[in-house]
């Protein structure tokens, strides 16, 4: 074994313990998959009518109108979101809706969290353990070479 596969390994023993600590304190990515896929049917988005190409355009639709909002400099304030989430939190729920709608819709940040709503409808939809693919995704990316070959 070389001396490079070595220091290899025990880089990812070492960073793999870092990654599950941090995870376990991050994650419920599956749990919020199954909500949001349960919360999308219940108001008429029925995954299974439509071909995953079709729901992943969806999702780039998503980060197109993200794009189009940081070129227009529509971004949320940090203030801004403070107040409509301790809204959200402690109601009432019509002030918080026109809170939202005046300082967050349409931001770069919503349109974010609709691409990812997306994401994780579609993950809640086909059952995908999404929490042990980043993970393993991060890990195979620790072990692969500085900028593995490309520019950028």
């Amino acid at each position: 074994m070389s001396a490079c596969t070595t220091c290899s390994r025990k880089r990812s023993k070492r960073l793999r313990g870092k990654t599950k600590n941090k995870m376990e304190n991050t994650t419920g990515l599956n749990e919020l998959a199954v909500s949001v896929h349960a919360d999308n049917q219940a108001k008429g988005f029925e995954f299974s009518s439509l071909q995953t190409g079709t729901v992943l355009m969806l999702i780039v639709g998503e980060l197109s109108e993200a794009m189009e909002a940081a070129r227009s400099g529509r971004q949320a304030q940090h203030e801004d979101v403070d107040l409509v989430h301790s809204l959200m939190m402690a109601g009432p729920l019509e002030d918080f809706r026109e809170e939202f709608l005046a300082r967050i819709k349409d931001t770069f940040q919503d349109e974010i969290a609709d691409a990812v709503i997306r994401l994780l409808d579609l993950c809640g939809a086909m059952k995908i353990d999404i929490e042990k693919h980043i993970e393993m995704k991060l890990e195979y990316n620790r072990l692969r070479p500085f900028r593995h070959g490309k520019k950028f």
